[in-house]
């Protein structure tokens, strides 16, 4: 009996290995266990039948079984064995019409258990095996065939809970990259509505990272309408966006796609921005890294060097109040590679530690006596900068910030003969 061969262990093996020597065999068995199609699909062993099977039906014998399950997609789908069966035939379709009973199978509502108000694809998406199916949809069906997928993710607030969900963060990525350019801004503009529920979230501030990173929008003026949307709703809250966990990260891709010319007006407020609040942002264990990326952006950004420069020069005067941070030697030896490659210290103000009265920040610095810089210290036959330190309590016996030394070491001043000659550094 070829139906109970099929749901058992040793008997299904034995089945595909005959299917194996003659495929002809394969009308036999279809014709055997075509009106229990639903339970092999599902079963342990039978499921592996299936999915050998598949590969030696004619076009009509999966239009017929196609036919026979479309109603039960969705409780195969979820189903641990019922999924690899499906994702099977699905990888095998040859035709319009076997897609189109799949979608319609997969959109069905009456199922039990399901209510109606329940959204079966937003189900689907966030099943631990429902998912694969969907992703093997993306794959296999041209884009304006998964638009149901995108009509169904854009119902709604649907786009928040896929999203904010571990399953369904992966699949609206595989969907991203395979959609059409109309299909991606529907999508895109769906998740700016919804922003302030995703960029904190763990899974959600992925998703409009990876948007950011979508070569279709880089190739077209889209992305310069999603930099600009995305600029105006983040601008108010930007301080508290780079203090957090994950929307942190946001803020820092951000900032990374803004190196291209045509988006300096934007990363200009941003550099005032951080400048104006630098001094909650560099104490911040999150906000020192969105720090440290606009700083990495120099190199990208020399047009910008004199709002760079002035933002680097309160980091570095600022670095003594954070020497115990963890990163606080990391931000230091960002801005001695500057100092090595760019002309940062314009000015004689620049070599001197600033301070404002109530505390550190942009505006009405005046020079503190403690740092005191010895141009007699460029005759050193290696070419190094020093600069003393006298007894400037923030700077002593730190191993982590500097070291226990009281002599910080710079690295070699730039050669090239536009920059300034090291006695135009000395303070005044």
């Amino acid at each position: 009996d070829i139906l109970k061969l099929s749901v058992d262990q040793y008997g299904c093996r034995f089945l595909q290995k005959k299917l194996d020597l003659d495929s002809s065999i394969k009308d036999v068995i279809f014709n055997k266990i075509f009106n229990n199609l639903i339970n092999l699909i599902i079963d342990p062993f039978g499921n592996y039948l299936i999915q050998k099977l598949i590969d030696h039906l004619s076009t009509y014998q999966k239009d017929l079984m196609i036919e026979k399950i479309h109603g039960y997609l969705f409780l195969i789908s979820i189903n641990q064995y019922g999924t690899r069966s499906l994702q099977k035939i699905i990888d095998k379709i040859s035709n319009t019409y076997q897609i189109d009973l799949v979608i319609k199978g997969l959109q069905m509502n009456d199922v039990p258990n399901v209510s109606i108000e329940d959204n079966n694809i937003v189900k689907l998406i966030k099943d631990l095996n429902g998912n694969h199916v969907i992703q093997k949809c993306i794959f296999k069906f041209p884009p304006e065939k998964f638009q149901f997928l995108i009509d169904s993710i854009c119902m709604d607030n649907n786009i928040v809970r896929i999203s904010t969900h571990k399953h369904g963060c992966c699949v609206l990525q595989k969907l991203l990259n395979n959609a059409n350019f109309n299909q991606i801004l529907k999508i895109s503009n769906n998740l700016l509505i919804y922003l302030d529920d995703l960029i904190n979230d763990q899974f959600g501030n992925y998703i409009i990272q990876f948007l950011f990173e979508l070569n279709f929008l880089k190739s077209s003026n889209s992305i310069n309408f999603l930099i600009d949307d995305f600029f105006n709703r983040i601008y108010g809250n930007l301080i508290q966006l780079s203090c957090l966990k994950f929307s942190s990260n946001v803020v820092e891709k951000f900032i990374k796609i803004l190196k291209h010319k045509q988006n300096y007006v934007y990363l200009i407020e941003i550099i005032k921005f951080v400048d104006s609040n630098f001094e909650i942002l560099i104490k911040d264990k999150f906000g020192n890294y969105v720090i440290q990326t606009l700083i990495d952006q120099f190199y990208d950004v020399v047009e910008l060097s004199t709002e760079m420069n002035n933002l680097i020069l309160n980091i570095k005067s600022y670095l003594p109040v954070i020497k115990s941070a963890p990163y606080a030697r990391k931000i230091q030896l960002k801005i001695q590679q500057l100092e090595t490659n760019y002309n940062l210290m314009s000015s004689a103000s620049s070599i001197n530690s600033f301070e404002r009265n109530g505390g550190h920040g942009g505006g009405n610095f005046h020079t503190n006596s403690a740092f005191q810089f010895d141009n007699d210290q460029f005759r050193n036959p290696k070419n190094q900068y020093y600069m003393n330190y006298n007894s400037n309590p923030h700077f002593i016996n730190d191993q982590q910030f500097i070291s226990s030394s009281t002599q910080f070491i710079y690295p070699p001043p730039p050669t090239n003969s536009d920059f300034p000659a090291p006695n135009q550094f000395q303070s005044q």
